[in-house]
Order: C-alpha cells, then sequence, then structure tokens
C-alpha cells in the first residue's frame, strides 16, 4: 500500500527552491535588500541610490541610444540618398532665396568636374549642412562652429559673386551679404570685440591698527629734588574755585 504523506517528485524538487526563497525576502535576505533599494532610489536621488541600480540604468540608456542613433542614422542617409539623387538646376529657388541660392548652385555645378569622386548634389547637400550645423553651433557659443560659420559666410559670397551674371553682381551679393549678417546676429550671439582687461596685481594693503591690551604704558614722573617737598609735575593742574 504507497504511502500517503510522502510528497510527489515536483513538489520535492522544489523545496529547497522555496526555502530559499522564503529566506532571501525574510529581513535581511538579499531580495529584501534589494526591494528597499528600489524602495528609496526616488527619495535618495542619483548620489544616493544603490551602485546597481545606477548600472541598470546607464545600460538601459545606452541601450536606447544605440537603437536611436541607428534609427537617426537609417533616416538620413535615406534622406541624403534621395536628395543626392536630384540635379540641381539654377531655376530651382525663387524669390530672395534664389539670389543666394541659384548662383551656389550653379557655381558648384559648373566647377564640379569628372575628377572628383563626389557629385555636384552631393557638394551642395554638405555646403547646405554646413551652414546649418555651424549656424546652431554657434548659436549655442561653440567657437568652432563660429569660424566654421564665418568661413561658410565668405565661400558663399565668393560663389554668388562668381556665379551671378555682371548685370547683377553686386546687387546679389549685397543682398547676400545682408541676409548673411542678418544670420549672424543668432550665430554669433552674445560675442563681443570689447577687450577684457584682467588685473591678476594684489590689492595694496590697508592699514588696521592694532590694538594689544596685554602692553601697557607707565608714566614716569621724576623724584623730588628737595627731602619733604612734594613734586608736582608740569602737565598737573589743580583745580582752584574762585
Amino acid at each position: 500500500m504507497p504511502n500517503t504523506n510522502e510528497l510527489p517528485p515536483t513538489k520535492t524538487r522544489l523545496t529547497p527552491f522555496r526555502a530559499w526563497w522564503n529566506t532571501a525576502w525574510d529581513k535581511g535576505g538579499v531580495l529584501h535588500a534589494r526591494w528597499d533599494d528600489i524602495r528609496r532610489a526616488r527619495q535618495a536621488g542619483w548620489h544616493g541610490m544603490a551602485h546597481w541600480i545606477k548600472a541598470l540604468l546607464a545600460l538601459a540608456a545606452g541601450c536606447a541610444a544605440i537603437i536611436l542613433l541607428d534609427t537617426a542614422a537609417d533616416i538620413v542617409t535615406a534622406t541624403a540618398r534621395r536628395v543626392a539623387a536630384a540635379t540641381p538646376t539654377p531655376e530651382t529657388s525663387r524669390g530672395f532665396w534664389a539670389v543666394v541660392d541659384n548662383p551656389v548652385r550653379t557655381y558648384i555645378t559648373q566647377h564640379t568636374g569628372t575628377g572628383l569622386a563626389v557629385t555636384a548634389p552631393a557638394v551642395y547637400v554638405f555646403w547646405q549642412l554646413t551652414g546649418l550645423a555651424s549656424l546652431v553651433g554657434g548659436f549655442f557659443h561653440s567657437t568652432g562652429a563660429r569660424i566654421t560659420w564665418v568661413l561658410w559666410g565668405c565661400a558663399s559670397l565668393a560663389m554668388i559673386w562668381s556665379a551671378t551674371p555682371a548685370d547683377s553682381r553686386v546687387i546679389a551679393t549685397g543682398i547676400a551679404a545682408l541676409a548673411w549678417s542678418a544670420a549672424c546676429a543668432f550665430a554669433l550671439r552674445g560675442l563681443s570685440l570689447r577687450p577684457i582687461v584682467h588685473n591678476y596685481s594684489a590689492p595694496a594693503p590697508t592699514f588696521q591698527p592694532e590694538f594689544r591690551p596685554e602692553l601697557h604704558i607707565h608714566a614716569t614722573i621724576p623724584a623730588p629734588t628737595t627731602p619733604g617737598d612734594d613734586y608736582e609735575p608740569d602737565n598737573v593742574h589743580r583745580i582752584t574755585r574762585h
């Protein structure tokens, strides 16, 4: 007759795991301590939370950044390929922007020969991205971006002067210079040409009187010349009543 008090084989195998589980959740156990770290993380802040939580959050942030960068790279690459596939023509832009954009397109198309490993549309896209990146970087006080912005503007003015017909060359270059100067208000924000003088010399010491109560100056009164006479100094005057 089988023994009814014996546990099934499945429950017998799970008995050590259940014992460890109960011990881990007791006060001072591994899981109980980790749960306390998670519960106190919000109040403790970044500097006060447990190190394993910081490592886990940093790992999750790194994985998310890699995924976002990979997606952004795919989008930028696809956009650049579509833009590069289109051949730029001088009559693409209209209005005031055409005064600046069309001569640049014409200059790039004329001077991008077959000997270069890059096409004219790719050079035009690079010109646009360089100007946009230097404008944004200069707005955030980046010195390198501001230098790039100045060089980009001078190169653009030179291309506009060279590719514009002689009758409209001065007007086109003047409009481009005014537009570039207006954009400099954002790219060179906070830049001042006023020299800054730093005075590193030590300040002149100020006179501070020193009072030392342990020093006592005693007045010396010479002894009387005649015995029995009371000597009075010249600076002592008796008060007399009239």
